[in-house]
């Protein structure tokens, strides 16, 4: 960990670190990469913990005095019978209703609608609806305390969830920028008469992002981004490359060992 922040630090100004990958492997430089990446959706965890918190909070608030559904071959019954809406700030979330036909269903803005005999989702961000007939999901009753126990099981492992999903996400991003960079550092180095194979281009360039990448995280932690636009990042990636390639790293063509 000591080395892979040392690493981090020293691409901001050290062209021995640009030296130094371009000589070593490209396991050691992905694994230096998705480290780094990991490290930089740290702080992302806890806003996706405290955003996952205020959600749970006021979705179990809104369930309060939701009717027991009693779904039986196929079939929902509701205790106590009735129409029930459930909103969250304003917006339409769940509604029972087993005499809603599902046409009108159907035709809601948004929202989940339970009728007699299907689940339907619709969402303002889909041309369509989805819907599930109640006999794909068996016989069972779902209470109120079931589904506040859900949300608590949400706000409680939701953001540890999703945290490898979004370094995973980022990481095969950074991974696609590195690939096309090692590309142009073939031409930098190329125009400024040196040697240089793609491997070598490709380790340069995972070092190469790392700044930018630092720099948009703490731009994004503030709060104020717009001080970071995106062809600022691009224009701090290029030139930290073209600095990795100019050190002089590669004064051989033949790659290192993977």
């Amino acid at each position: 960990m000591a080395a892979v922040i040392s690493r981090l630090w020293r691409a901001f100004f050290d062209a021995g670190a640009y030296r130094e990958v371009a000589a070593g492997t490209t396991g050691s430089c992905l694994a230096h990469l998705a480290l780094a990446v990991a490290l930089v959706w740290l702080p992302s965890l806890s806003s996706m913990t405290s955003g996952f918190g205020k959600f749970t909070r006021e979705a179990t608030a809104a369930f309060d005095g939701m009717p027991s559904v009693h779904i039986e071959q196929g079939e929902a019954r509701l205790d106590p019978p009735g129409r029930h809406e459930i909103a969250l700030e304003g917006e339409p979330l769940v509604v029972l209703d087993a005499e809603l036909a599902l046409d009108d269903a159907l035709a809601m803005d948004q929202g989940m609608i339970l009728t007699a005999r299907q689940l339907v989702i619709v969402s303002k961000r889909r041309s369509d609806a989805r819907v599930v007939e109640l006999t794909d999901l068996g016989d069972r009753v779902i209470t109120e305390a079931d589904v506040k126990g859900w949300l608590a099981a949400l706000a409680r492992f939701g953001p540890v969830i999703f945290y490898p999903f979004a370094v995973a996400f980022s990481f095969a991003w950074r991974l696609a920028i590195a690939a096309a960079l090692g590309l142009a550092a073939l031409a930098i180095a190329r125009m400024m008469r040196g040697r240089l194979v793609y491997e070598q281009g490709f380790r340069i360039a995972t070092l190469a992002g790392l700044p930018t990448l630092l720099v948009g995280a703490v731009a994004q932690a503030s709060g104020h981004a717009d001080w970071w636009p995106a062809w600022l990042g691009i224009a701090c990636t290029i030139a930290y490359l073209t600095f990795g390639v100019r050190s002089g790293v590669a004064s051989s063509p033949q790659p290192a060992a993977l």
